[in-house]
Order: structure tokens, then sequence, then C-alpha cells
């Protein structure tokens, strides 16, 4: 075994009721992970508007890393 430990990786997953606050709390992750206080990999946005619509913005494509 080397001297490498293996981190757990986790989901996490918040609701918000405007996607304003859902950027500005994403803003405030990534700010945290700057400052070494979490290790984050990515993050993810999902907007559904009231006509079904649905919006997705996310920090690496899953396309480009597949």
């Amino acid at each position: 075994m080397s001297g490498k430990t293996q981190q757990q990786s986790r989901l996490v997953a918040l609701v918000f009721g405007d996607p304003y606050r859902a950027e500005e709390a994403r803003a405030a992750l990534h700010r945290m992970g700057g400052e070494g206080l979490l290790d984050i990999e990515e993050t993810a946005l999902i907007v559904t508007y009231t006509d079904g619509r649905m919006r997705v913005s996310q920090d690496v494509s899953i396309a480009a890393s597949a």
C-alpha cells in the first residue's frame, strides 16, 4: 500500500427556489475551494422553468471528459 490515502467522493445536492441564489451559492463554494476549505471536483446547476424547460450549467462538460 502506498503512502497515499484515498478520499471518498460525495455528491451534495442543494435546492433553491431562485436560480440567482443558486449561482451565488455556487460562487461561494468555489471561493471556499480556493481558500482550501473544500475540495470541489465539479458543480452543476439545473434550472427547471414553469413551462417544463430545463437548463443545465456545469463546470466541466461530461461529453468532453468521456
